[in-house]
């Protein structure tokens, strides 16, 4: 499956290199910074003008693929931004693997039961994992959340409430994905989380306003909105999304017009949060059901999450890395969630599958189903760990 991933990427690196992919919005954001025009963030015209300077091929689509993050993540391209767009894309993409690389080493104390693997085995054995790969071709950013989910439960699990709240805080350019996890640690009474969380909170505010002001900050949920609401380039539709908004939009026929269903699909989010506080016991306080815990977490997140995309799937490698030993190893556990759990995975893998799903077929809403089945193995055999504790040994 690693090498389907390398072959797909290797057919489309003509595409990124044109300025396809989705990092070129990244830099577009970068080099505004760097000319001095980061007010111009969110301005569409600015945009494209910078798109078409790099990337002369963007000006085949019918508008520019806009920057969708928060002011302050535009920093983070900036010394990108001064090298040219080629080699901006290959600099991103070995940052990107070293990081994945590093991740599974940051959690090797904290698995559970014996791990899969010895700690950088882990991280290239997950360029066979789907979402990887295509967070690689797209030059995202979900590799980097994923480090910031793991150096919170890092904190977490050594009882620097506070940095796990700086480390949630660091990954708000997906506050989508990052508020849900948050309010279920506020639910469990961590304050010293959220202390954390809003003074790193305020600080990327305050670089935010230095970057597009006030009034641009002010527009920035606007804009979004926006993008939203019209389908633009770039913004996937709801189809396309691996979570229960996709499947519900699709299966009610209501993808076009999501209005109506706002309410039902924030309900479907504040459903997952309170799901995960009631399941994610107080007296768990032992560090190894932290881990259960926050695993299950992120797995509700991504399922009941307003936007969901392809690359957002990554973060599920944690669960993977986190509670896999328990599932291929310990006879404790029963043979149905086991098969859940490992089949899941197993079709995440499935690479041709799923790159046939993203860019030949307009049905990828149906990977949720995957991800469903996945969170009732982990579901299972979590609530058997926290009845009987010494599973998680």
């Amino acid at each position: 499956m690693a090498i389907a991933n390398a072959l797909a990427g290797w057919e489309l690196h003509a595409y990124i290199q044109r300025g396809f992919s989705d990092f070129s919005a990244f830099y577009t954001a970068g080099k505004l910074v760097q000319s001095g025009r980061s007010a111009e963030m969110y301005s569409l015209p600015a945009q494209r003008e910078m798109q078409q300077g790099f990337a002369p091929d963007a000006r085949a689509r019918a508008g520019p693929l806009p920057y969708i993050r928060p002011p302050f993540e535009a920093l983070l391209f900036l010394p990108l931004a001064y090298l040219p767009y080629p080699a901006a894309c290959a600099l991103w993409l070995a940052i990107n693997v070293g990081i994945l690389v590093a991740i599974p080493i940051v959690l090797k104390p904290f698995v559970i039961g014996r791990p899969l693997l010895p700690g950088s085995s882990a991280g290239w054995l997950a360029l066979a994992f789907f979402p990887v790969a295509a967070d690689l071709v797209q030059g995202q950013d979900a590799i980097l959340l994923t480090l910031c989910f793991a150096l919170a439960l890092a904190a977490l699990r050594r009882g620097a409430d506070l940095w796990c709240g700086i480390f949630l805080a660091l990954g708000l350019f997906k506050f989508h994905l990052v508020l849900p996890l948050f309010l279920v640690l506020l639910l469990k009474g961590k304050w010293r989380v959220g202390t954390g969380f809003v003074a790193a909170g305020v600080v990327l505010v305050l670089i935010s306003v230095l970057l597009v002001g006030w009034p641009g900050l002010a527009h920035y949920p606007r804009y979004v909105w926006n993008l939203n609401a019209a389908h633009s380039t770039g913004v996937a539709a709801p189809q396309e999304m691996p979570n229960l908004r996709g499947l519900t939009s699709t299966l009610l026929g209501t993808s076009g017009s999501q209005q109506q269903l706002i309410p039902l699909f924030l309900a479907i989010g504040a459903a997952g949060v309170l799901l995960v506080r009631l399941l994610w016991r107080s007296n768990a306080s032992d560090p190894r059901l932290i881990t259960a815990g926050f695993s299950l977490s992120l797995t509700v997140t991504i399922l009941t999450s307003y936007y969901a995309y392809s690359f957002d799937m990554l973060a599920l490698l944690l669960p993977a890395w986190l509670l896999g030993g328990i599932f291929l190893r310990d006879t404790e556990v029963p043979k149905l969630q086991r098969r859940m759990f490992i089949g899941a995975f197993g079709l995440l893998a499935l690479s041709p599958l799923l790159w046939f799903l993203v860019l030949r077929s307009a049905q990828f809403h149906w990977v949720a189903l995957v991800i469903l089945l996945l969170l009732s193995g982990a579901l299972a055999s979590v609530l058997r760990m926290w009845e009987r504790p010494a599973l998680a040994g």
